[in-house]
């Protein structure tokens, strides 16, 4: 039995593994963790990497990406915070982000996509899902990304698609980064995955009532 809310990520391991069994699992993650340990339901759990790092229960994961949020126009906090921007882990957020964006969808809808950034090649693979993992339309692409390139290029703190707020040097490789993403996605609703995603959210919309 996995424990997890997540209905994308029980399509998703539902494709993969349809033998298993899921079942709903709610509170912080000190509640999830001590239910896993205690209550003899679950064999595993599902959770994002990043909080599990946080709590410091590395040998229990992986997975994640730590995102700052500061007001509009604040110039200063901006220029200390961009001296913490990790490039490789910027543009693979930009590509993941700007194909949910295009696609338009929460984080409860059974969407999945995973980047790869080498060398200065991106790969992306997206992929949308029916609710029991039987249906899947996923695609592939890659490109290469330019790194970075001369302050005048582009405008100061473009705003993307992604709602990543980036410096000038690094604005034309977030822009390839999500033209990608977004083509993904485009490519994904043109081979019928909008079918897939307005099927489960059917589904979902009459289990709410």
């Amino acid at each position: 039995v996995i424990g997890t809310s997540s209905l994308r990520r029980i399509a998703q391991l539902k494709r993969r593994f349809p033998h298993l069994t899921f079942q709903n699992v709610r509170g912080n993650l000190n509640t999830r963790i001590k239910k896993l340990d205690e209550s003899g339901i679950y064999d595993a759990l599902v959770l994002a990497g990043a909080g599990v790092l946080r709590m410091g229960w590395q040998d229990r994961i992986d997975q994640g990406a730590i995102g700052v949020e500061i007001r509009e126009n604040d110039k200063k906090t901006f220029s200390i915070v961009c001296g913490y921007t990790d490039f490789n882990s910027l543009v693979c957020n930009a590509a993941e982000r700007a194909f949910l964006r295009f696609l338009d969808k929460g984080c409860s809808v059974p969407i999945g996509v995973s980047t790869n950034f080498t060398e200065n090649k991106l790969s992306i693979t997206g992929a949308v899902f029916s609710l029991d993992g039987s249906k899947c339309v996923k695609h592939f692409e890659e490109c290469i990304i330019s790194g970075l390139n001369d302050k005048n290029h582009c405008e100061n703190n473009y705003e993307s698609l992604s709602s990543i707020l980036c410096s000038s040097e690094i604005c034309k490789s977030l822009i390839e980064a999500e033209t990608l993403g977004k083509h993904v996605a485009d490519m994904i609703l043109k081979n019928h995955g909008g079918e897939v995603l307005a099927e489960a959210r059917k589904i979902m919309k009459a289990d709410e009532k």
